[in-house]
């Protein structure tokens, strides 16, 4: 029962990252996407980088601004933030200009400061 198991990707990516939880980042012509392990596109090869925050989340920075997906491709937060934190396990700091607010993935809530 000691087999090779390898999950094969056509050579279509420039370089593509490891799976984790059925997901990778791949980087194509400098650009930056996320496929799932039938080789899907489920974030598009458009973004200038991708970094994935604590295998569920992932921010992509794309025409200098940053947003972020979850492990399913899916937009939690619009790409049009100067900078976006991990603040604990479901909180992120969101940072536009001078302005920061915190988003709360387990609600699906912002949360500003002034409340």
């Amino acid at each position: 029962a000691n087999k090779d198991v390898r999950l094969k990707i056509d050579y279509k990516y420039d370089y593509a990252y490891p799976f984790i939880k059925g997901t990778a980042i791949v980087e194509k012509d400098d650009l930056f996407g996320v496929i799932n392990v039938n080789d899907e596109e489920i974030i598009p090869i458009a973004h200038a980088s991708i970094k994935r925050i604590s295998n569920d989340f992932l921010i992509v920075k794309s025409g200098g601004f940053f947003g972020l997906y979850n492990n399913n491709g899916e937009v939690i937060v619009n790409a049009e933030y100067n900078r976006i934190n991990e603040h604990s396990k479901n909180l992120f700091q969101l940072v536009k200009g001078q302005t920061i607010v915190y988003y709360d993935v387990s609600k699906s809530k912002f949360i500003s400061l002034k409340e």
